[in-house]
Protein backbone atom coordinates (compact mmCIF):
# COMPACT_ATOMS: atom_id res chain seq x y z
CA UNK A 1 0.00 0.00 0.00
CA UNK A 2 3.06 2.11 0.16
CA UNK A 3 3.54 2.69 -3.33
CA UNK A 4 -0.27 3.19 -3.52
CA UNK A 5 0.21 6.33 -1.20
CA UNK A 6 3.24 7.39 -3.12
CA UNK A 7 1.69 7.80 -6.13
CA UNK A 8 -1.11 9.68 -4.41
CA UNK A 9 1.52 12.32 -2.74
CA UNK A 10 2.88 12.77 -6.77
CA UNK A 11 -0.99 13.16 -8.09
CA UNK A 12 -1.68 15.28 -5.35
CA UNK A 13 1.93 17.49 -5.41
CA UNK A 14 1.92 16.31 -0.93
CA UNK A 15 5.60 15.41 -1.85
CA UNK A 16 6.84 18.28 0.94
CA UNK A 17 8.17 17.36 3.64
CA UNK A 18 7.10 19.67 7.06
CA UNK A 19 8.84 18.63 10.10
CA UNK A 20 6.31 16.67 12.47
CA UNK A 21 7.31 18.91 15.67
CA UNK A 22 5.85 22.07 12.88
CA UNK A 23 2.27 19.87 12.78
CA UNK A 24 2.19 18.69 16.41
CA UNK A 25 2.03 21.71 18.41
CA UNK A 26 0.26 21.12 22.26
CA UNK A 27 0.30 24.65 22.62
CA UNK A 28 -1.45 25.51 19.40
CA UNK A 29 -4.95 24.38 19.74
CA UNK A 30 -6.39 25.47 16.83
CA UNK A 31 -3.86 23.97 14.73
CA UNK A 32 -4.67 20.57 16.49
CA UNK A 33 -7.89 21.04 15.47
CA UNK A 34 -7.22 21.45 11.72
CA UNK A 35 -5.69 17.75 12.22
CA UNK A 36 -8.22 16.23 14.22
CA UNK A 37 -6.33 15.88 17.09
CA UNK A 38 -7.12 15.30 20.73
CA UNK A 39 -4.98 17.28 22.58
CA UNK A 40 -6.26 16.20 26.35
CA UNK A 41 -5.94 12.32 24.75
CA UNK A 42 -2.68 13.10 23.14
CA UNK A 43 0.94 13.45 24.29
CA UNK A 44 4.67 13.62 24.05
CA UNK A 45 6.44 11.10 25.84
CA UNK A 46 10.20 10.89 26.39
CA UNK A 47 12.10 12.60 23.60
CA UNK A 48 15.22 13.95 26.07
CA UNK A 49 16.66 10.46 26.35
CA UNK A 50 20.14 11.16 25.94
CA UNK A 51 21.06 7.97 24.07
CA UNK A 52 21.92 7.98 19.67
CA UNK A 53 18.59 6.45 17.95
CA UNK A 54 19.18 3.70 16.56
CA UNK A 55 15.72 3.87 14.72
CA UNK A 56 12.15 4.29 15.22
CA UNK A 57 8.85 2.75 14.23
CA UNK A 58 5.27 4.13 13.23
CA UNK A 59 2.37 2.30 14.74
CA UNK A 60 -1.72 2.63 15.34
CA UNK A 61 -2.55 1.65 18.12
CA UNK A 62 -6.29 0.28 19.31
CA UNK A 63 -8.72 2.03 17.08
CA UNK A 64 -7.73 6.40 17.67
CA UNK A 65 -4.34 6.08 18.25
CA UNK A 66 -0.88 6.39 16.28
CA UNK A 67 2.47 5.74 18.77
CA UNK A 68 5.52 6.78 17.06
CA UNK A 69 8.16 4.60 18.65
CA UNK A 70 12.39 4.99 19.14
CA UNK A 71 14.64 2.72 20.12
CA UNK A 72 18.09 4.21 21.37
CA UNK A 73 21.29 1.87 20.64
CA UNK A 74 22.47 -0.58 23.31
CA UNK A 75 18.86 -0.74 24.09
CA UNK A 76 16.53 -3.89 22.95
CA UNK A 77 12.86 -2.05 23.58
CA UNK A 78 11.48 0.23 21.86
CA UNK A 79 10.03 3.55 23.89
CA UNK A 80 7.36 5.51 23.20
CA UNK A 81 7.65 8.77 21.84
CA UNK A 82 3.97 9.77 20.89
CA UNK A 83 1.01 8.84 21.29
CA UNK A 84 -1.67 10.89 19.08
CA UNK A 85 -5.13 10.30 19.13
CA UNK A 86 -7.11 11.91 16.64
CA UNK A 87 -10.62 11.90 15.67
CA UNK A 88 -10.76 11.73 12.03
CA UNK A 89 -9.78 8.07 10.97
CA UNK A 90 -8.39 9.19 7.63
CA UNK A 91 -6.39 11.41 9.09
CA UNK A 92 -4.71 9.61 11.64
CA UNK A 93 -4.61 7.10 8.61
CA UNK A 94 -2.45 9.82 6.42
CA UNK A 95 -0.41 10.15 9.70
CA UNK A 96 0.22 6.53 9.75
CA UNK A 97 1.64 6.01 6.27
CA UNK A 98 3.19 9.73 6.11
CA UNK A 99 5.38 9.40 8.86
CA UNK A 100 6.14 6.04 8.01
CA UNK A 101 7.12 5.89 4.40
CA UNK A 102 11.09 5.95 5.50
CA UNK A 103 10.34 3.35 7.36
CA UNK A 104 8.72 0.72 4.74
CA UNK A 105 11.77 0.26 2.68
CA UNK A 106 14.50 -0.25 5.47
CA UNK A 107 12.03 -1.86 7.60
CA UNK A 108 12.21 0.99 10.67
CA UNK A 109 14.17 4.56 9.88
CA UNK A 110 18.17 3.87 11.22
CA UNK A 111 20.09 6.77 12.52
CA UNK A 112 22.83 8.57 14.52
CA UNK A 113 21.00 10.94 15.72
CA UNK A 114 20.47 12.51 19.05
CA UNK A 115 16.48 10.92 19.78
CA UNK A 116 15.28 15.03 19.93
CA UNK A 117 17.03 16.01 16.88
CA UNK A 118 15.24 12.86 15.21
CA UNK A 119 12.04 13.08 16.81
CA UNK A 120 12.01 16.76 16.34
CA UNK A 121 13.30 17.85 13.32
CA UNK A 122 14.05 14.70 10.85
CA UNK A 123 10.52 13.13 11.48
CA UNK A 124 8.69 14.79 8.74
CA UNK A 125 4.65 15.05 7.57
CA UNK A 126 4.25 15.10 3.88
CA UNK A 127 1.92 17.94 2.15
CA UNK A 128 1.85 20.78 -0.20
CA UNK A 129 3.89 23.66 0.83
CA UNK A 130 2.30 25.50 -1.18
CA UNK A 131 -1.18 25.13 0.42
CA UNK A 132 -2.59 26.33 3.86
CA UNK A 133 -3.00 23.60 6.42
CA UNK A 134 -6.86 23.43 6.32
CA UNK A 135 -6.49 22.90 2.47
CA UNK A 136 -3.68 19.99 2.74
CA UNK A 137 -6.41 18.45 5.16
CA UNK A 138 -9.34 18.46 2.72
CA UNK A 139 -6.27 16.73 0.47
CA UNK A 140 -5.29 14.19 3.07
CA UNK A 141 -8.92 13.09 3.51
CA UNK A 142 -9.08 12.54 -0.39
CA UNK A 143 -5.95 10.54 -0.66
CA UNK A 144 -7.40 8.31 1.84
CA UNK A 145 -10.72 7.99 0.89
CA UNK A 146 -9.66 7.37 -2.83
CA UNK A 147 -7.10 4.45 -1.60
CA UNK A 148 -9.34 2.67 1.22
CA UNK A 149 -11.86 2.46 -2.11
CA UNK A 150 -9.24 1.30 -4.05
CA UNK A 151 -8.00 -1.30 -1.39
CA UNK A 152 -11.51 -2.65 -1.10
CA UNK A 153 -12.48 -2.51 -4.46
CA UNK A 154 -9.31 -4.94 -4.17
CA UNK A 155 -10.43 -6.63 -1.33
CA UNK A 156 -13.49 -7.34 -3.26
CA UNK A 157 -12.05 -8.99 -5.78
CA UNK A 158 -9.65 -11.22 -4.18
CA UNK A 159 -12.77 -12.43 -2.18
CA UNK A 160 -14.85 -13.09 -5.71
CA UNK A 161 -11.55 -14.97 -7.00
CA UNK A 162 -11.61 -17.20 -3.20
CA UNK A 163 -15.24 -18.01 -3.73
CA UNK A 164 -14.71 -19.06 -7.66
CA UNK A 165 -11.80 -20.78 -6.92
CA UNK A 166 -14.08 -23.07 -3.77
CA UNK A 167 -16.94 -23.60 -6.40
CA UNK A 168 -13.78 -25.16 -8.87
CA UNK A 169 -12.07 -27.08 -5.97
CA UNK A 170 -15.56 -28.45 -5.19
CA UNK A 171 -16.09 -29.12 -8.96
CA UNK A 172 -12.95 -30.49 -9.00
CA UNK A 173 -13.38 -32.77 -5.79
CA UNK A 174 -16.89 -33.92 -6.65
CA UNK A 175 -15.40 -35.44 -10.20
CA UNK A 176 -12.44 -37.28 -8.54
CA UNK A 177 -14.25 -38.88 -6.24
CA UNK A 178 -17.47 -39.60 -9.08
CA UNK A 179 -19.73 -38.31 -7.16
CA UNK A 180 -23.37 -38.57 -8.00
CA UNK A 181 -25.67 -35.45 -8.56
CA UNK A 182 -27.72 -37.02 -5.07
CA UNK A 183 -24.15 -37.20 -2.83
CA UNK A 184 -23.36 -33.74 -4.20
CA UNK A 185 -26.42 -31.52 -3.45
CA UNK A 186 -26.52 -33.48 -0.16
CA UNK A 187 -22.53 -32.15 0.60
CA UNK A 188 -23.78 -28.64 -0.84
CA UNK A 189 -26.89 -28.87 1.63
CA UNK A 190 -24.60 -29.27 5.19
Amino acid sequence: MINQFDNFLVQFNMSGKKPFKDVYLPQNQALLNIYTIVSANSRILNVNDQGIMKEYKVDLYQTQYLNILYRIQDDTDFKPAYRIEFTDNLIKEYFFFSLRKDTIRQKNYRSEKPVHDLLTVDLCLRTDLNKQEQENVITMRNIMTQMNTQFNQSLTNLNNEIDALKIQIDEDVFKLYKLTPNEITEIKNN
